[in-house]
């Protein structure tokens, strides 16, 4: 009987020690899940930051055309820009004019020109156009249609063909740019101070223009 009482003590030990090895397996369990979703949520947050950098820095030449600005504000962390106290609409000192379309070996041509309310030159314009990302088409080249009305002029392509810089300080009050993609394709397109932005249906014939609010 003894014996018997020995051996159902030996067996409850083993089955509690066996339920306690289980519950700290499961912690183990739960704490290597929060870790890993805790390592996901800190990608997550740094991509997040890194996304916010990017349309700081891009916000930023918008409204400056400045290059060099954009690799240094690149490496600070963006502060959030304190809310205006009013929005007061920018004037459109340089008008786009219709745009026209041309069919080349590359893909498209679109003519962006613009025209100045004033009989000086601006001092400086800069024009960022993006297509997204899966239309099928992609940016072959920007530049502005004659090199030589421009001082100054820099421009860059994006490898991926979905984004494209330029800017420039134009000799004349009227400036034009031809933009050549791979084929049709919707591109948005944002300008420095004077220049609204708008929104371009870029296929043969008359291409749609829309203002982006």
């Amino acid at each position: 009987m003894e014996k018997a009482k020995k051996t159902v003590l030996w067996l409850g030990i083993a089955a509690a020690f066996i339920l306690l090895w289980r519950g700290q397996s499961r912690m183990k369990n739960a704490l290597g899940e929060l870790s890993l979703e805790n390592g996901q949520l800190r990608a997550e947050l740094a991509a997040a930051r890194a996304d916010l950098a990017k349309a700081t820095t891009e916000l930023d030449f918008y409204k400056t055309g400045d290059f060099s600005r954009q690799a240094a504000a690149a490496k600070t962390d963006p502060k959030p820009a304190p809310p205006p106290t009013s929005i007061v609409a920018e004037p459109e000192t340089l008008r786009l004019l219709p745009p026209s379309v041309q069919s080349v070996d590359e893909g498209l041509v679109v003519r962006l020109s613009f025209e100045s309310a004033t009989a000086e030159p601006p001092d400086l314009v800069a024009l960022v156009v993006r297509i997204p990302a899966g239309s099928g088409a992609r940016i072959v080249k920007f530049d502005a249609a004659d090199p030589a009305a421009f001082a100054n002029a820099k421009g860059k392509t994006d490898a991926s063909g979905t984004f494209a810089v330029i800017q420039g300080s134009p000799a004349a009050s009227a400036v034009a740019f031809d933009l050549t993609v791979s084929g049709p394709v919707t591109a948005t397109v944002r300008g420095s101070n004077g220049i609204k932005d708008f929104e371009i249906d870029i296929a043969p014939g008359q291409p749609a223009v829309r203002p982006i609010p």
